[in-house]
């Protein structure tokens, strides 16, 4: 049944939703969930894996992790998520067809690609808006008629690479936050941790990422834990999609803290916030994002959040950022050291959830959300590239 040509229709497309833990799957549940709500759009969502229902529809591809993505992807001299991308966006071709979106939504770069080729081969008229969270920077895969800059550092570079203004919009990720800042009473927190396993005087450092090296870095900041004096040596929560590289990186934490000194754990989604509300600081590491979403959950939640210094987190953060170079061994060991009571949550945090509220909340981003897919929407023909 084909929608009211009054709305615009759109469609959120990720090949990843249903089996994978990472921000684009959250990203893109979280934008369906909140665009739904608006009068409108008419906004439904493909997903990889799990039931169809209501606008929330399935279009089967095989798992990266799968023996088969990783059999295609050493044929091809790809990465593993290559499959997963191409089978997706094969398989989505008869929701096209039926719901005949205006725009389709997507992150996945070997995704937009090939839309893009099989939209020249079927002659549909959807556009392809790009949202740039990878990060990458120009040439943009062929058939992407819009970018969704996350932040304005990349679209500063993409303008700087010749990629044209009027086809880029700055609109960061949407997050959930409530507009009260409630932190816990010592109560709630003492009882939070005791259900979390995380009972004990010591405070809480987590880190929200991929358990991994070559990008969230979870090796460097074990060391860095592991360099502090025991006294002040918090227990170190890792939370996130295991990959590859989890287990070197849980010997690693193993050898440097000891079992009793560290987590490293896989949790549901609405399980996350629970873990925020727990943390007395949030570290990422990582040496380059595109937004990095824990950066303003933890701002939202009102912790003092530590990260690399460079353009991206200096955008998200802000003046609330604890910031330093995080490639240089003993610096965030620094930094860890060098907080106090006046940088907690108690003290700071309701500036934090403000400023994060103000910034990346649905509540205020929602309209802008709109009015982007609303002119990417009417900007005629779809680009052939």
């Amino acid at each position: 049944m084909i929608a009211d040509d009054s709305r615009k229709r759109v469609l959120i497309a990720c090949p990843g939703l249903g089996f994978s833990l990472r921000g684009f799957e959250r990203v893109a549940r979280d934008t369906f969930e909140a665009l739904s709500r608006r009068a409108e759009l008419d906004v439904w969502l493909a997903k990889g894996r799990g039931p169809s229902s209501g606008n929330d529809r399935t279009a089967p591809t095989v798992s990266r992790d799968s023996a088969l993505a990783r059999a295609a992807a050493r044929v091809v001299r790809r990465q593993d998520f290559w499959a997963e991308q191409i089978a997706f966006a094969l398989t989505v071709q008869p929701l096209l067809a039926r719901f005949r979106p205006e725009v389709v939504v997507l992150s996945e770069w070997a995704l937009a690609g090939t839309l893009g080729r099989l939209r020249r081969m079927t002659r549909r008229r959807f556009r392809i808006l790009l949202c740039n969270g990878a990060p990458g920077t120009p040439p943009f895969p062929a058939g992407v008629d819009h970018v969704q800059q996350v932040t304005q550092p990349l679209a500063d570079a993409a303008l700087a690479a010749g990629f044209p203004a009027e086809r880029q919009t700055v609109l960061p990720h949407g997050v959930r936050i409530p507009p009260r800042f409630e932190p816990p009473t010592g109560e709630e927190l003492a009882a939070l941790r005791a259900r979390l396993g995380l009972a004990g005087s010591r405070r809480v450092l987590l880190s929200v990422g991929a358990i991994n090296s070559w990008h969230k870095r979870m090796d460097y900041v074990i060391r860095e834990v592991a360099s502090l004096a025991a006294v002040d040596r918090p227990h170190l929560v890792m939370l996130g999609a295991r990959e590859a590289e989890t287990e070197e990186v849980l010997r690693l934490a193993d050898e440097l803290l000891g079992p009793a000194n560290y987590s490293a754990r896989t949790v549901a989604e609405e399980e996350v916030w629970g873990y925020y509300r727990a943390a007395d600081a949030l570290v990422l590491a990582s040496g380059f994002e595109g937004f990095g979403l824990a950066l303003a959950e933890g701002l939202a939640h009102g912790l003092p959040v530590l990260a690399h210094d460079m353009p991206v987190t200096r955008f998200v953060l802000g003046e609330h950022g604890y910031l330093a170079d995080l490639g240089e061994a003993g610096s965030l060991a620094r930094r860890l050291t060098g907080l106090t009571e006046e940088d907690g949550v108690r003290a700071r945090g309701a500036a934090r959830h403000e400023a994060a509220y103000r910034r990346f909340s649905w509540d205020v981003l929602t309209p802008r959300y709109v009015e982007m897919l609303q002119r990417v929407a009417g900007a005629g023909p779809a680009h052939r590239r």
